[in-house]
């Protein structure tokens, strides 16, 4: 076998005979073991959370002021290109340093400095997602209450048998092609959103027009403008469904799966993994987390499928046009402020409906507000539409390192194999 005919991440047959991760490293140094003081403004801090699928996600990054960041990389700074492994809770999360990023650890997280002359950092990222390295780490992991590998056992981990570094970069480059696109779309969906809310926030979220307070003044409004409650303006969906009832693949979406304070929903799971009732909704619906609101979850729907009852769906009441009004309306942080000082419960704080409905708005002219739609409803159709395209290139990626690590795919024809694998 040929270096470009070698398999990705395989162990060959009886285990592994590569070499242990000590060997193709400079450095592997653990986070400090306690909690970083949080700041408003600062560096961002990398916690187990903020690591997925090889990515890190900065959306709702904590932060730490210059004092802590100075204490926190006191025993390695990180630099673009080092990885973040999280040992504990889960075990092995991964993502990397992007370029023009000063970021520090936060706990249960590793930091591992590839050696350019043994190892290309971007395969070692892949490397440490494949599933064989993946079930191996995991198989080392010990803990009776959460699952968490020793800082020893991950130095001396042993990787599969390396290809030449030449072919590391080709591998490595070619899987980054797709985190790359991804990350364009996420940042194109950030801007898209970012827009939507200053329009929203230009012509209906003024002092002029009173929105969010007690009681509003009709005499104060623009001609036109009226004083109402949101619950004027949309209703809830409430059709319940047993997702045993479904196709297992059905699109199930939990808290979990909703980013705070974005709208865009890029990740869901399947119907199989939930039992219990659950609430039906249509592409293009509101959803909105009730449970600790908070955390401003608040998204469009992406696809059709299942959510928990704590995620409720809404529809505008008046027409379709209402959506985008309603969507920009719900994220506000006045109203987040309002749901989070009306929500019950100690431990598990819920906004109720009619809590939500007794919300006091200004309600513009029709006209104002389909005029807004025309203008931001292309803004969520990209966000729906940049979702797909993300989550596609990542079964893509996942395709090309399947065939990587089988050896049905080589680098010299991957976009035709990756159409050949997709089609199975």
């Amino acid at each position: 076998m040929t270096s470009q005919q070698q398999t990705f991440g395989k162990y060959t047959e009886g285990g592994g005979s590569g070499p242990e991760l000590r060997d193709v490293t400079t450095h592997i140094v653990d986070s400090e073991h306690k909690s970083a003081p949080e700041s408003e403004e600062g560096y961002p801090l990398i916690k187990t959370s903020d690591l997925e699928n090889g990515r890190i996600d900065f959306q709702n990054i904590a932060r730490v002021d210059e004092d802590a960041y100075q204490e926190w990389t006191s025993r390695l700074t990180p630099r673009p290109g080092d990885i973040i492994f999280t040992r504990e809770a889960p075990v092995g999360r991964v993502g990397i340093v992007p370029e023009n990023r000063e970021v520090c650890l936060g706990q249960r997280t590793v930091l591992i400095r590839a050696d350019s002359d043994k190892i290309d950092e971007q395969y070692l990222r892949y490397l440490l997602l494949s599933e064989d390295v993946q079930n191996r780490l995991h198989s080392l992991s010990t803990g009776s209450t959460v699952d968490h590998l020793n800082l020893e056992d991950l130095r001396s981990f042993e990787l599969p048998e390396l290809p030449s570094l030449e072919y590391q970069k080709k591998i490595g480059d070619s899987l980054s092609d797709f985190d790359q696109k991804i990350r364009v779309n996420d940042q194109i969906n950030q801007v898209a959103q970012d827009i939507s809310q200053l329009l929203f926030k230009d012509g209906f979220a003024s002092k002029k027009t009173g929105s969010g307070q007690n009681q509003i003044r009709e005499d104060t409004l623009p001609d036109g403008w009226e004083s109402g409650k949101l619950g004027d303006l949309m209703v809830k969906i409430t059709d319940r469904i047993d997702p045993t009832e479904k196709p297992n693949s059905t699109p199930y979406l939990s808290l979990k799966h909703m980013a705070k304070g974005s709208i865009s929903i890029d990740e869901w799971g399947e119907a199989e993994e939930s039992k219990s009732t659950k609430y039906e909704f249509q592409e293009g619906q509101i959803l909105f987390g009730r449970l600790r609101p908070y955390f401003c979850k608040v998204g469009i729907a992406p696809t059709d499928g299942v959510c928990s009852t704590d995620i409720q769906v809404i529809e505008p009441k008046k027409g379709d046009y209402w959506r985008e009004f309603l969507l920009c309306q719900l994220t506000t942080q006045r109203f987040i402020d309002y749901c989070d000082r009306v929500s019950t419960g100690t431990r598990m704080p819920r906004v109720g409906w009619n809590d939500m409905c007794d919300y006091t708005v200004p309600i513009p002219p029709e006209s104002r507000v389909k005029e807004f739609s025309m203008k931001v409803k292309p803004f969520v159709d990209q966000i729906i539409n940049n979702i797909h395209e993300s989550r596609s290139l990542q079964k893509s990626r996942e395709v090309l390192l399947e065939g990587l690590i089988t050896g049905d795919t080589t680098l010299d024809e991957p976009d035709k194999q990756i159409c050949e694998m997709n089609k199975r």
